[in-house]
């Protein structure tokens, strides 16, 4: 935080600096009384209560040697995409805002996540003051909805905070409520908030050339220096503090005391505050000692530690108020003029100043030493590719780090097939080394399983399961991923299978060549990062009918894997001398060797008729010629019928045509041998013993049933046999009909045809 320079001279600064320090001093013993113990026992939250206490740092944190502070964290006002971590200490990213958008973003920003998983990100610093991110509150509700969505999505373990409001004063409140309301209105849901974070300076608030409107009655000072008036907000007067002022705790208490209150209000309890900047900013020019700035910087030290609220306190962290803090500052000696004390380390010497001693012996009496086991990622890996399916090793190795303050000692991770607790298989266990303190490494345990490679696994890893290493935590030690070993389809390429084959004739053997088919070994799904899944050797069976209503192994070959995922290869052709006896389908199925699941097996199977069918075909009946008779004389009729297959199979047996003269039958049937597919047949008949007039008749094709046909509507005929007195021609029907209509039918009359 940066103020307006002051703008009058500064009066009787001692005199004030001395009612401070007595004020001070009665300040700190009733702390002391209200909370006795203040040194207090770390918590879940923090194991290590000095691990609350934090800075920020102008010059860059590597410059420094910060060990020998014991703090536990720090900000400087900005992003970085490999945050230094001395000491164990964790870096708060600050994203800067303005009415307009923020920045880092788009890829920067993103790259910066994904090397950061986890962090805590900070949108915004000091968004209500005019001197900093100056932010609406309706355009800084757009602006951090941007931003988080934009950080969960690409690392939903980061935790997102509001920036920092300079002070928690009744008038900076009113910035907070109209962001608050303007998120709720426009997005239709309370701002997403992981940590809440507020600035605790005590500054003046005052609009420029509103000095001396603003003055209290009484007061001398007109300064229009400190916070200014937070944008969007009309008023020109706010929190009144004196130059004197900046350390008075009446007022530092209770704007954390405000938020809390405010939080509560608004179902936000239970959520962490942090305050990521503070301190004195002005010199000792104007009354701000060393002695002056020590004792105010341990007085909230002790009031931090201290401030316990079962109503307002957050409930994981024993209902302390704050969970931690960040002194302003590391390394800013000469915070805009004069001689400040409010550093930490000289950063032209880089050595400690007296404040930071003062530092250093606060957080060193709170250290605890403690170990906290975490998973950190599952890696596999396949030492030797695997054909899916088959049984090969798998290499799990579990990476551990240590979010202690302290190494651990040597323990072991148990690694298992399932929830160990519901019905889970017990793989084995393996050794894990010793894990070095927070940001100083991870070890890794690492398990060799034999296991076949398809479907998918839930493994657990649990961290020292026998309690071998004494943890801050022990809700932490499990980790459960999914081990996913793909996916892989077998596609016959139907469309284009087919077979050939020579004449086929009822009863024979014949010849049929199946030809090639082109199968696809696919890869619908991959498997977990790691695992190096080759496509299986495979297994073509082909079936005389459908193999599902119990066709015929016909032949049945395995073929080799082929050398990729998503490659095509040809099943070669089939020869097969079957004896034909009538219309038949052959099948030809796939499926993996090894018998392991594939996605769907609908796309399996291929089919090809054999079309070994017979159908016999009376095509026509023909008179040859018409005997011409006086009446009473009796004449023979020479008739001609033409017979034909219009099958694909040859009849085994010798086809007849037989004729009727009403429901008499007219002679031996008519038989011929070896009517082939698609041939065609002409036969003689001779009907004697016809006086004159028109004879009707009824010719049939197979009139036994002895062939069995895919069409039986097309074997007879209707025709009419004449024998005449005179050549007088007159018209001849012979017509087609089933024979499921047959009739008799008369004689027509000799006189008929005179």
């Amino acid at each position: 935080m940066r103020t307006s320079s002051l703008s009058e001279p500064i009066r009787d600064l001692r005199r004030w600096a001395v009612i401070f320090r007595v004020w001070a001093l009665v300040g700190v013993a009733a702390l002391v009384f209200a909370f006795p113990g203040l040194v207090a026992a770390g918590t879940p939250l923090y194991p290590s209560d000095n691990e609350r206490l934090g800075f920020g740092v102008t010059k860059g944190i590597e410059n420094y040697d910060v060990s020998s502070l014991h703090a536990g964290w720090y900000v400087n006002w900005g992003t970085a995409p490999a945050a230094a971590h001395p000491a164990g200490m964790e870096f708060a990213q600050i994203i800067r805002v303005s009415n307009t958008g923020y920045s880092p973003n788009g890829s920067t920003l993103m790259s910066i996540i994904d090397r950061s998983p986890g962090s805590l990100w900070l949108i915004g610093n000091e968004p209500d003051c005019p001197y900093q991110d100056n932010t609406l509150p309706d355009n800084y509700a757009r602006v951090y909805h941007d931003a988080y969505i934009a950080i969960k999505g690409r690392d939903p373990t980061a935790q997102v905070a509001i920036g920092g409001i300079v002070q928690a004063t009744p008038l900076r409140m009113q910035w907070v409520d109209a962001a608050w309301n303007a998120y709720q209105t426009r997005y239709g849901q309370a701002m997403p908030v992981d940590v809440w974070n507020i600035h605790a300076f005590v500054l003046r608030e005052v609009r420029q050339g509103h000095g001396v409107e603003c003055r209290p009655a009484g007061a001398t000072e007109a300064g229009e220096w400190g916070s200014g008036i937070p944008p969007g907000l009309t008023a020109n007067c706010g929190q009144w503090v004196a130059i004197d002022g900046l350390d008075r705790m009446d007022l530092f208490q209770q704007q954390i005391v405000r938020f809390r209150t405010w939080m509560r209000d608004h179902g936000q309890q239970n959520k962490q505050l942090i305050v990521s900047e503070y301190g004195i900013l002005f010199n000792a020019e104007l009354g701000y000692g060393y002695e002056r700035v020590r004792d105010y910087m341990l007085g909230t030290f002790d009031y931090f530690l201290g401030a316990r609220d079962t109503g307002l306190g957050y409930p994981a962290d024993d209902y302390h108020l704050v969970q931690r803090w960040a002194w302003y500052s590391l390394d800013d000696d000469n915070f805009v003029w004069g001689t400040t004390y409010g550093a930490l380390m000289n950063p032209k010497t880089r050595a400690l100043y007296p404040l930071g001693y003062d530092f250093a012996r606060y957080a060193a009496g709170l250290m605890t030493a403690y170990a906290d086991l975490q998973p950190v990622a599952l890696h596999t890996s396949t030492p030797a590719a695997i054909p899916y399916g088959d049984t090969g090793v798998v290499r799990i190795e579990l990476e551990v780090r240590n979010q202690g303050n302290t190494a651990s000692a040597a323990s072991q991770v148990r690694f298992w097939d399932g929830v160990p607790d519901q019905g889970g298989v017990l793989l084995g266990t393996a050794a894990l080394p010793v894990v070095p303190s927070r940001y100083s490494g991870t070890a890794t345990a690492r398990l060799d399983w034999s296991v076949a490679a398809s479907g998918q696994h839930q493994i657990t890893l649990q961290i020292d399961p026998t309690n071998q290493v004494r943890e801050s935590r022990e809700d932490n030690n499990l980790l459960t991923v999914t081990l996913d070993f793909g996916a892989v389809n077998l596609t016959a390429g139907a469309a284009n299978w087919g077979l050939e084959h020579g004449p086929l004739r009822a009863g024979e053997a014949t010849q049929i060549r199946l030809s090639p088919i082109t199968i696809m070994v696919s890869q619908p799904s991959p498997p977990t990062a790691g695992l190096t899944i080759t496509p299986p050797p495979y297994r073509a069976t082909w079936y005389d009918g459908d193999p599902a209503a119990g066709g015929q192994v016909i032949a049945s070959q395995v073929m080799p894997a082929p050398s990729q995922f998503g490659a095509c290869q040809a099943v070669p052709a089939q020869t097969w001398s079957p004896v034909i006896t009538g219309k038949r389908s052959l099948w030809l199925v796939v499926e993996l060797d090894n018998g392991a699941p594939e996605t769907t097996l609908n796309d399996n199977r291929a089919t090809a008729p054999v079309p070994a069918t017979t159908d016999l075909w009376l095509i026509q009946a023909r008179q040859e010629g018409v005997p011409l008779v006086e009446p009473g004389v009796q004449a023979d009729v020479q008739l001609s019928f033409q017979v034909a297959n219009a099958g694909t199979l040859a009849p085994g047996q010798p086809v007849q045509v037989g004729l009727w003269a009403g429901v008499e039958r007219v002679g031996p049937a008519l038989a011929h041998v070896g009517l082939s597919a698609s041939g065609a047949w002409t036969e003689p008949l001779t009907w004697p013993g016809l006086e004159v007039g028109g004879h009707p008749f009824l010719a049939v094709v197979d009139p036994d049933n002895v062939t069995s046909e895919s069409n039986e509507g097309n074997n007879e005929l209707l025709g009419t046999a004449v024998v005449a007195r005179y050549r007088n021609y007159v018209p001849v029907y012979f017509g087609a009909r089933p024979r499921a209509t047959y009739l008799p039918l008369p004689v027509i009359p000799a006189a008929y045809w005179r």
